[in-house]
């Protein structure tokens, strides 16, 4: 069924919001993006585009205005304060415009309860202000994204070494999950009204520890891979470098989170893809769709 909904993507010029805005348009949907102006160059053919800022409150309201729904994803932060700050102008932005629906997609596992680690307490506050808005809501929350193994950090080691380094335990299962089928599911949440009111746990087709991780590789690309637990303390100083400070000290919070309190998210053996009716990518196939 085709849709004519118009939709406002937030953060539709990121890695994991361009799969969603492409999704919406193959599934008739009209697309509108905001960002920051210098942010909106090679946004795809037919997405109408309005500059903006989060802090900006008037700015989201223009750029709300004959909008049916959004999609939200917040850009990476610490700082709770500005994070509820961003949130509460979105949603007095839809409410002001008359939105039927928020699909907000957390971008990560996020718990119930906040855990001290900011990276994902941002989210939870996010959360609970979606949740008190007037406004029906959708939240989808993925696991670790595939798109990881093809950042910076990651790829070279695969291409270079035959080596996946990342840093979660060997053992521990991790339910990958692609940007595009997150995409699917945000899709499907904006078609299917039934979804209002919903948390919706997102993962891949199947938990894979690090070696078996890195026997899929070897099976689609040949040869021998071998998986190695990246320490946190050299996680957070390579990250640190590259990005600035306190970028890789938070996100190495948020793996350590991961791999302790919160390994139970990244193996999510039951999710909620039934009910949404998706079929997630193999991590072979997945694989064998990059250009490594």
């Amino acid at each position: 069924m085709r849709n004519n909904g118009r939709v406002l993507v937030y953060g539709g010029t990121g890695q994991q919001g361009r799969p969603i805005v492409e999704r919406l348009q193959a599934d008739g949907f009209s697309v509108r993006v905001m960002s920051r102006q210098d942010k909106l160059d090679g946004v795809a053919n037919g997405v109408e585009t309005v500059a903006g800022s989060l802090d900006d409150v008037e700015s989201l309201i223009r750029a709300t205005t004959g909008i049916r729904y959004i999609v939200l994803l917040l850009p990476l932060a610490f700082d709770i304060e500005a994070a509820a700050d961003w949130t509460r102008n979105v949603v007095k932005a839809a409410e002001r415009a008359g939105v039927e629906r928020i699909v907000f997609d957390t971008s990560a596992p996020v718990p119930d309860t906040r855990t001290g680690v900011a990276a994902i307490d941002v989210k939870i506050v996010a959360e609970d202000i979606i949740r008190a808005a007037s406004i029906p809501w959708t939240i989808l929350r993925p696991t670790i994204y595939l798109g990881n193994l093809t950042a910076p950090w990651s790829a070279p080691g695969i291409v270079g070494n035959r080596v996946i380094a990342y840093p979660v335990d060997s053992g521990l299962g991790v339910s990958w999950v692609s940007w595009e089928d997150v995409a699917v599911a945000v899709s499907r949440a904006l078609s299917d009204p039934a979804f209002a009111g919903q948390a919706l746990n997102i993962g891949g087709d199947r938990a894979l520890t690090g070696p078996e991780l890195a026997a899929a590789f070897g099976n689609v690309l040949g040869g021998a891979f071998a998986y190695a637990p990246m320490p946190l303390e050299g996680f957070e100083a390579g990250l640190n470098q590259a990005l600035g400070e306190p970028v890789g000290t938070e996100i190495a919070r948020l793996y350590g989170w991961l791999g302790g309190e919160g390994r139970s998210h990244l193996a999510r053996k039951t999710n909620d893809n039934a009910k949404l009716g998706l079929k997630p990518i193999t991590v072979e196939s997945w694989i064998a769709a990059q250009t490594w």
